[in-house]
C-alpha cells in the first residue's frame, strides 16, 4: 500500500477557507433580500405583506365597522350583474313601445288566429274573412296602446332616461370625490329601483316620463363609477379580460330586455290580470335590483389615492 503523505491545515489557511464560505453565505442572502432605499426596510416589508394578503383574498371580503371591504372579484361579479340588470330596462322599454304585444293578420289564417285567445277569425268565406281582434277579450297592449300615444311620444318616451343620464352623471363623478362612491351609488339604485316601481304601476304617459327619467339618474350613478373601480381594482394581467366582461352586459342585457318585455307582454292575460303584461317586467326588474341597493349601502371600498377623509354619505 503507498505511503500518502499528509500536510498539517495551518491556522491561517483555516481562517481563509472560512471566510471563503461566509462571503458565499452573503452572496446567497443579498440575492433574496430586497435592497430598499435610505434603509427603509419596514416599509418594503409592509407593502409585500399588504400585497400578498391582496393576492390571497381576491375572493374574500373584509369586515371594517358595520360595513365591509369587497375583494375587487366579488366586485366584479356585482358590477356584471347591476351592468345587466340596467340594458335589460332599456331593452325592456324598446320592446314593449307598440301599441299591441299581439298583433292578428289576416296572413294567419283560421287556424293559427283562432289559436291566440287575442284574436279571433271573422267574416263569411272569400275575401271578407279576417283576423281581428276577439272583442270578447281584453287586448295585449303595450305601452304605446296603454296610454293610447303615436310614435313621436313614443319615441319621447324610449329617450327619456338619457335625459336623467346626461344630467346626472357629472354631478355624480364629483360628489364621488366627496362622499362614498358606493353610498352614492347605493341611492341612485335605490332611486332606480322607484323608477321600476312607478313604470309599473303609471297611471299616464306623464308619470311613465317621470319614471324613466329617474331611471336615468340610477344608471349615472352606476355607469360612472363601476368602469373606474375595476380599472383601479384589476391587476394587469386581468384588467381586459374583466372590462370586457363587464362590457359585454350591454349587448347580451338589451337582448334579454327586449325577449322579456315582449314575452311577458304577449303571454300575460291582460283581461284576467286587469292590467297589461308588459307592467309585471317593471315589477320583477325592480325586485331584482332591491337586494343591490342593500348591499351596496354597505360597501366601504374607495378607489386608490381617494382621501379616507373624506366624509360619508348615508344613505
Amino acid at each position: 500500500m503507498p505511503k500518502v503523505n499528509t500536510f498539517p491545515i495551518s491556522e491561517s489557511d483555516s481562517n481563509v477557507t472560512t471566510r471563503r464560505s461566509n462571503v458565499s453565505d452573503d452572496i446567497e442572502a443579498e440575492r433574496d433580500v430586497e435592497v430598499v432605499p435610505n434603509g427603509d426596510a419596514s416599509g418594503s416589508f409592509q407593502r409585500c405583506k399588504r400585497e400578498e394578503e391582496e393576492e390571497q383574498d381576491v375572493y374574500c371580503c373584509v369586515r371594517e365597522g358595520i360595513g365591509f371591504r369587497l375583494s375587487p372579484f366579488v366586485l366584479l361579479i356585482i358590477f356584471i350583474y347591476v351592468n345587466l340588470l340596467n340594458y335589460i330596462d332599456r331593452g325592456l322599454v324598446n320592446g314593449v313601445l307598440p301599441k299591441y304585444c299581439v298583433n292578428c293578420p289576416d296572413r294567419l289564417g283560421a287556424a293559427s288566429c283562432n289559436a291566440s285567445r287575442s284574436c279571433s277569425w271573422e267574416g263569411g268565406g272569400g275575401d271578407n274573412e279576417t283576423c281581428g281582434f276577439n272583442p270578447d277579450v281584453r287586448p295585449q297592449l303595450g305601452i304605446g296602446g296603454s296610454f293610447d300615444i303615436e310614435e313621436t311620444a313614443q319615441g319621447v318616451l324610449a329617450g327619456a332616461f338619457m335625459g336623467g343620464y346626461c344630467i346626472f352623471s357629472p354631478v355624480i363623478a364629483y360628489l364621488s370625490t366627496i362622499y362614498s362612491p358606493f353610498s352614492l351609488m347605493s341611492i341612485g339604485l335605490s332611486a332606480w329601483v322607484v323608477a321600476a316601481s312607478l313604470g309599473a304601476i303609471a297611471p299616464t304617459y306623464e308619470v311613465m316620463i317621470v319614471a324613466r327619467v329617474l331611471s336615468g339618474l340610477g344608471e349615472a350613478s352606476f355607469q360612472c363609477l363601476a368602469p373606474c373601480f375595476i380599472d383601479d381594482s384589476a391587476s394587469p394581467a386581468v384588467k381586459g379580460k374583466w372590462l370586457a366582461a363587464f362590457f359585454m352586459a350591454v349587448p347580451i342585457g338589451q337582448a334579454l330586455g327586449y325577449v322579456l318585455g315582449g314575452v311577458l307582454c304577449a303571454s300575460l292575460d291582460a283581461d284576467r290580470l286587469g292590467f297589461a303584461g308588459w307592467r309585471v317586467a317593471f315589477s320583477l326588474e325592480g325586485f331584482a335590483m332591491l337586494p343591490v341597493c342593500c348591499l351596496t349601502a354597505l360597501v366601504t371600498n374607495r378607489l386608490k389615492g381617494a382621501e379616507s377623509s373624506s366624509p360619508p354619505l348615508d344613505p
